[in-house]
This record gives C-alpha cells, sequence and structure tokens, in this order.
C-alpha cells in the first residue's frame, strides 16, 4: 500500500514533466536569447556597437520572445540611430516593429516617444534639404536678377547719353535757323 502511495505520485509527476515538454522548448529558447542579450549588452558596456548591433540582429530575426526581443529591438534602434547613415530610417523600422508586436512592453513605451523624435528628425532634414534647394534656386534668380540691373543701369546711362546729346544738337539747330 505505501508503495502504491509512492508509485501513483511518481507516475503524475513524470507524466506531467512529458506533457510540459513542449513548453520547455520555449523556455530553452528564452534562455538562450536571454544569454544573447545578455551578451550584446556586455558588448555595448565596452563600447563594441558593431559587435552589440550584430548579436541584437540575431535575436530580432528569431522567433519573438517577449522581454527579450522587444528589448533587442529597442537597442538595436538606440544603436542604428547613432552608427549609421540610414539610421534614421532603420531606427524607425525597428520602433515600428517593437510597437506593433509588443505593445504592452517597457521598451515600447520608452520606443513611442524615440520614434515620434525620430520622424520630427527625419521631417526636419527633409525641410532643410527643401529649403536648401530654394535657396540654391533663389540665389541663381538673384544673380539673374543683378545681372538685368546692371544691363538696364546701363542702358539707363545711354539713353541719359543720348538724351544729353539730342538736347545739345536740338540747341544747336534752333542757333542755326534763327
Amino acid at each position: 500500500m505505501t508503495r502504491t502511495f509512492l508509485t501513483i505520485p511518481l507516475l503524475l509527476l513524470l507524466l506531467s514533466g512529458c506533457a510540459s515538454i513542449g513548453s520547455g522548448g520555449n523556455l530553452l529558447n528564452r534562455l538562450s536569447e536571454s544569454r544573447r542579450l545578455s551578451e550584446a549588452i556586455d558588448h555595448l558596456e565596452k563600447g563594441n556597437l558593431d559587435a552589440a548591433a550584430t548579436v541584437l540582429e540575431g535575436i530580432t530575426r528569431q522567433a519573438g520572445v517577449s522581454g527579450v526581443t522587444d528589448e533587442a529591438l529597442f537597442r538595436l534602434a538606440v544603436i542604428r540611430l547613432q552608427n549609421s547613415k540610414d539610421g534614421a530610417s532603420q531606427t524607425t523600422a525597428l520602433l515600428e516593429r517593437l510597437i506593433r508586436d509588443y505593445p504592452e512592453s517597457p521598451w515600447t513605451k520608452q520606443g513611442v516617444p524615440l520614434l515620434e523624435y525620430v520622424s520630427s528628425i527625419d521631417d526636419a532634414r527633409k525641410q532643410a534639404r527643401t529649403l536648401k534647394i530654394l535657396n540654391i534656386a533663389l540665389t541663381r534668380d538673384n544673380k539673374e536678377l543683378r545681372a538685368t540691373n546692371q544691363n538696364l543701369v546701363k542702358e539707363n546711362k545711354e539713353i541719359h547719353q543720348n538724351i544729353e546729346k539730342l538736347k545739345h544738337l536740338d540747341i544747336e539747330l534752333e542757333k542755326k535757323t534763327r
């Protein structure tokens, strides 16, 4: 009888362990990705942004693990913003993915204002480019107007000189006719 009391709980324990093997794979994935995230954070602390970005990219390519992938997306977005020519668009894409895939994450709460800031920077850059193009066009127009103005001043002088000559000729003609 005691043997039955020991066998039944042991059997139940073994069966429940077998039933949870499916989530054990998920647990292993979480542990693996958590270790990789720790590795990326170590690289960041040492100032090795390229190595950190490589590890974080690997994490973001895998199946999403809440609490790990969301942090990896945020950290990678910040690195991309600092470290590349096309950083604003890459950062925008990463933050949009973070917000879409992990709406309840604390990293999303930090990502929303960062996304707004990056978008405003991108808008300001577009506006600056437009203003630069407009400035170049206005400078060109200004040069053309100055050249035209100089030509008109020259023509105006010539006309005044011709008027003076005509006045003198008119006066001489009047003197001759008298």
